[in-house]
């Protein structure tokens, strides 16, 4: 669009006038005055619509900036290992199995695993989460990393079926094993027990995979973040660790990062997520993170 200049608007006045008569002048004078702020306001609406071209150009630039030489990471949750390096191998990735026991997961989404299943990408695997706020468009979050880099990737190194529950698999055993003597069959029993109702910090796979809008996402996001302080000071608390002054301050931290993440999703509200796996997929990553210091911490405590 161009804009009217002043010897435009001159020249039209100049043809107006030419044509009208000397009592009609001050009416037309009062015309032009009108035109003139219609069309000041019109040439400030044309220079904000420019900018926010120019904004909108720069945004683009950066994020191809940011993902230059980068590929994006492909999910390698509950795939084999040979499926796993496949994907790897065709976006140019390399990829580095470590044994991880992922037990809970599977009992978690009543999965049965078997041997060289992987699990999840996870903040120390090699790769980098890119979301909205590193300026990504909601399609294009997700983790990355350079072309040709090496991805850590956890594997089961033996076969677990987690669709069973777990109290009758540890009943049932109980009972075959007739060598197995009272104190051994209790230990079993209240072992399987832990295990079964074990979860990482309260808040499980299903109920992270059941998310379907932004509102849902923001939720289980506020959940990992209160149960994990909620875990962190009654492990601490009490003991020659624990200060309150410190936690305060933590306690402030994430709740800055919760409103980093309402700012980028609140105003989506019900609206239907786009991406995502990789939404679900980075939830799960951010609580075993967590629950993971949390379990670290206990250990090291006992």
């Amino acid at each position: 669009m161009k804009k009217i200049t002043g010897l435009g608007l001159v020249l039209l006045c100049g043809l107006v006038l030419t044509g009208c008569g000397s009592t009609d002048t001050s009416k037309l004078e009062s015309k032009i005055n009108k035109l003139e702020k219609n069309i000041a306001s019109l040439t400030e609406k044309i220079d904000e619509l420019e900018a926010a071209d120019a904004v909108e150009e720069t945004e683009e630039d950066s994020s191809d900036d940011i993902l230059e030489g980068m590929v994006k990471v492909p999910d390698p949750y509950f795939k084999t290992k040979d499926q796993v390096e496949a994907e790897f191998k065709e976006v140019g990735l390399k990829v580095k199995f470590v044994v991880k026991n992922f037990d809970s997961a599977a009992t978690t989404n009543k999965k049965k695993i078997s041997k060289g299943d992987c699990y999840q990408l996870e903040s120390n695997s090699g790769a980098e989460y890119l979301s909205t706020s590193d300026g990504l468009d909601l399609n294009d979050t997700g983790y990355y990393a350079e072309e040709g880099a090496t991805i850590t990737v956890g594997y089961t190194d033996h076969d677990f079926d987690g669709s069973k529950d777990t109290e009758s698999s540890s009943s049932s055993s109980s009972k075959e094993s007739s060598e197995s003597s009272s104190s051994e069959t209790k230990a079993s029993e209240k072992a399987a027990k832990t295990e079964s109702s074990a979860s990482r910090l309260d808040i499980a796979d299903k109920d992270i995979e059941a998310i379907k809008t932004y509102k849902d996402y923001l939720d289980i996001y506020q959940k990992i973040i209160k149960n994990y302080l909620s875990e962190y000071e009654e492990v601490f608390k009490g003991t020659v660790l624990y200060d309150e002054s410190a936690f305060t301050s933590m306690k402030e931290e994430y709740d800055a990062a919760l409103e980093e993440q309402k700012k980028q999703y609140e105003d989506l509200g019900t609206s239907a997520l786009v991406g995502k796996d990789t939404l679900v997929s980075y939830l799960k990553s951010y609580r075993d993170g967590l629950a993971d210091y949390i379990d670290t911490m206990k250990a090291a405590l006992n």
